[in-house]
């Protein structure tokens, strides 16, 4: 009897440590997860972040300002570099996605392609590829630093006020994937302009 007397309390204390020991684990599970979450923020690209507006020069010379659209339109920026896979194989839908914008807003230049690259290299890109959407260079990559891109392809639609409202990294290549760049500049998808620009997912 004095045995299971005095095992009792140490049975109810064990399993008292087992639940606060669950406890801290969960707790510390979550707030890394938090940290996490933090570090994105802070690091990464994310819809609510503010940019930075800047001219830059096409590489038909253009001068073209970044991050700050006219009236009520929002401008999308692809950030990419010259030997990315990823960001040639989404040259196709970057394509319908331009077309699109255009017939949907009666107005081109809705799309930036903007290169990491010198302007040399970005050029030569362009010129091998026959792009007919804008193709930019970043003037710095303090500025790229700003705009969180530190990984291609990387692409962000931006309102008049200078916020990201939609982020997206990754390769572009679903019809999926332009739909929802197109939702976040015009509120909703616009219909195919044109099969030849499509890839069903």
């Amino acid at each position: 009897m004095n045995v299971q007397r005095r095992s009792l309390p140490v049975a109810v204390f064990v399993i008292a440590l087992a639940a606060t020991v669950m406890a801290l684990g969960l707790r510390i599970r979550t707030l890394e997860a938090r940290n996490r979450g933090l570090m994105r923020r802070f690091t990464e690209p994310h819809p609510g972040m503010l940019v930075p507006a800047f001219t830059t020069t096409s590489v038909s010379g253009d001068s073209v300002l970044v991050g700050t659209p006219a009236g009520d339109l929002r401008q999308v920026v692809f950030f990419f570099t010259t030997t990315c896979g990823y960001c040639g194989a989404s040259l196709e839908q970057l394509r319908r996605l331009d077309a699109e914008l255009t017939s949907a807003t009666g107005r081109s230049g809705a799309l930036l392609l903007i290169g990491l690259d010198s302007a040399e290299l970005v050029r030569r890109y362009a010129d091998s590829l026959s792009l007919d959407v804008p193709v930019l260079t970043m003037p710095s990559l303090r500025l790229a630093l700003l705009y969180r891109v530190r990984a291609v392809p990387q692409l962000m639609v931006i309102d008049s006020s200078g916020r990201a409202v939609f982020t997206r990294a990754g390769a572009l290549v679903t019809r999926s994937s332009v739909d929802s760049v197109l939702t976040a500049v015009l509120g909703r998808p616009s219909a195919a302009v044109s099969g030849r620009f499509g890839v069903s997912d």
